[in-house]
């Protein structure tokens, strides 16, 4: 009998499985994990299935088992089709699935959260409805980290299932972590090689009963999941972009969750394009203070603080109230640029754009520190000035401002800010400072100018709405008041109603046939800058894959894709 066999390696792109020779008295079955030799190495194997038959003329023999049906043969065809999608080698996402089960294994202890938080009667509430509707549905619950959190602290409490809980970051599978009684295990990126198996292991056969981890555990075989939570799903963390295999959590956890009759829930600030079709239930939001930056009225001594702005600030500190302002740029200017020529200095050592200080400049890539050049490289002229506002010099507005009041910062070179009254922060402080359930809570809530999101990128609107929701649903927990300035309020007014602009922003990309509508391809040749971008409809997609499978191994392919399943919708037409 002849087992084909998927090796534990990174192979090209092309090869599929190879051929094996069962060795007598030795019973295979689809789904073990088996000690072989490949290249004259041994390594592991996934036997994906059995034959009497082979066109190969000389085979190696297979006659160690190492795991006996690590994965059923729904299992196989979900990851190979997962592999196929991402126009990747199986061996590729069997590797990454199974990462780590080669090592000894290490008891891993399951954990307890012991964190306390307190949500309100009408949070509360929404919650039930919310669990009423995951038991016959997929479910959108729009709502704030807190929100969250104790959505899913009352589903672990309830479920009898296994629940796996997919989250973008490591520091977001530690927050869940810490506020969840029941017992379960974390896994991420810092998880011990032998403490991923012990994980895989248990979560396959069904002791394990709830799991928290990043893009890895949307692979993993599972014993009976019930749910799937997706938080954040709009964070692009989910996608593995930067290295083989590419795939992403989101798609894959839909197989998932197929395979298992299980049920989605996805958590975050406002739903995606993707899930405009699923279920919906949103927590109440406060009002929002929109403030044109470009209104005459609004003008005051510092461009990026508004009348109303500076008002509201005054009126809180002297409520004895702490402020919170998002902006996310850093350094005293946005950058250096030649008045004369428009050249913009990079850094001589990565070529990224530095961040301007007070005296010099550093590169937020590799960290050199470099002095302001007196003139311009490029045309030699005395002409080189600072464009736009950091959030160093906005602190020094503020300062001017309110001379009595403690101004914070907190970005990645300023990590925190204690006895501020007023905390300007920048992206890091939401991805990692901020901590649910405060116990002392901001009055004012004000996104500087929300406009810095916006780009030439056709996701950038939506990941300003995003930001919009995740600042209005932190004001509902701090029950503050919250403002949103903006140079261009025609654009921004609209997300405000969030069920017109999804609709609007799905009805943009349909026009302009981008995804979830069709598929997207970027292609890049390894001797080659450029980045080649192929877009199909998704009845095309298979006899796309077949071509993309036959480029060289040194092209770098990184798929869009909204879903793993090949679809014929009229939605790509």
């Amino acid at each position: 009998m002849i087992a084909q066999i998927i090796p534990l390696v990174r192979l090209p792109r092309k090869f599929a499985h190879f051929d094996y020779l069962i060795a007598e008295g030795i019973t295979l079955s689809v789904g073990d994990v088996v000690n072989i030799q490949f290249k004259h190495c041994e390594t592991l194997g996934v036997v994906r299935g059995i034959s009497k038959s082979t066109e190969q003329s000389k085979l190696s023999k297979v006659d160690r088992i190492a795991f006996k049906q690590l994965l059923t043969a729904d299992d196989i065809l979900r990851l190979e089709k997962i592999a196929g999608q991402i126009v990747q080698s199986p061996s590729s996402i069997f590797l990454a699935t199974l990462n780590g089960i080669e090592q000894k294994m290490q008891q891993t202890t399951l954990v307890a959260g012991t964190q306390l938080g307190k949500i309100d009667a009408q949070t509360a509430g929404t919650i039930k409805l919310a669990l009423q509707t995951l038991a016959k549905h997929d479910l959108c619950f729009e709502t704030s980290l807190e929100g969250a959190i104790a959505t899913v602290y009352s589903l672990c409490s309830r479920k009898n299932q296994q629940i796996l809980i997919l989250v973008p970051r490591e520091r977001d599978a530690e927050i869940f972590s810490s506020y969840i009684p029941n017992q379960h295990a974390v896994l991420h990126g810092k998880t011990k090689q032998s403490q991923r198996r012990w994980i895989l292991e248990n979560w396959q056969s069904g002791k394990l009963q709830i799991l928290i981890g990043t893009r890895q555990a949307s692979l993993l075989p599972a014993s009976n999941i019930g749910t799937i939570i997706i938080y954040d799903p709009d964070c692009p963390d989910h996608a593995n972009s930067m290295r083989n295999p590419r795939f992403d959590a989101r798609a894959s956890s839909e197989l998932l969750a197929k395979q298992h009759d299980a049920h989605r829930l996805f958590l975050g600030p406002l739903s995606r394009v993707e899930e405009l079709g699923v279920n919906k239930i949103k927590s109440t939001i406060p009002p929002c203070q929109l403030v044109d930056l470009g209104n005459q009225m609004e003008r005051t001594n510092s461009l990026l603080i508004s009348d109303l702005l500076q008002k509201a600030i005054k009126e809180a500190l002297q409520n004895k109230k702490s402020v919170l302002l998002s902006y996310n740029a850093k350094g005293v200017a946005k950058r250096l640029q030649c008045k004369a020529c428009g050249h913009i200095p990079l850094c001589g050592t990565c070529g990224a754009q530095p961040h301007v200080r007070s005296g010099d400049l550093v590169c937020p890539v590799c960290k050199t520190e470099m002095w302001i050049p007196q003139i311009c490289p490029a045309c030699s002229k005395k002409t080189l000035g600072m464009k736009g506002i950091g959030n160093k010099k906005l602190a020094t507005d503020l300062q001017k401002m309110f001379p009595q009041a403690h101004i914070g910062i907190i970005d990645k070179e300023h990590r925190y800010s204690s006895n501020a009254s007023i905390i300007l922060v920048t992206e890091f402080y939401f991805q990692s400072s901020y901590k649910p359930f405060p116990i002392d809570r901001f009055g004012l809530i004000a996104e500087i100018c929300i406009d810095k999101s916006l780009g030439t990128d056709y996701l950038s609107s939506m990941t300003t709405a995003q930001r919009l929701y995740r600042i209005l649903h932190m004001a509902s927990v701090h029950k503050a008041k919250v403002i949103v300035q903006t140079w261009v309020p025609e654009i921004i007014k609209p997300m405000l109603d969030a069920e017109k602009f999804l609709k609007s922003e799905s009805e943009l990309r349909k026009a302009y046939q981008l995804p979830p509508f069709t598929d997207q391809f970027e292609i890049k040749e390894k001797a080659d800058e450029n980045i080649k971008v192929i877009t199909c409809k998704h009845k095309d997609r298979d006899q796309l894959l077949k071509k993309l499978t036959s480029l060289p191994n040194t092209t770098t392919i990184k798929p869009t894709l909204s879903s793993y399943e090949t679809q014929s919708s009229d939605n790509s037409e």
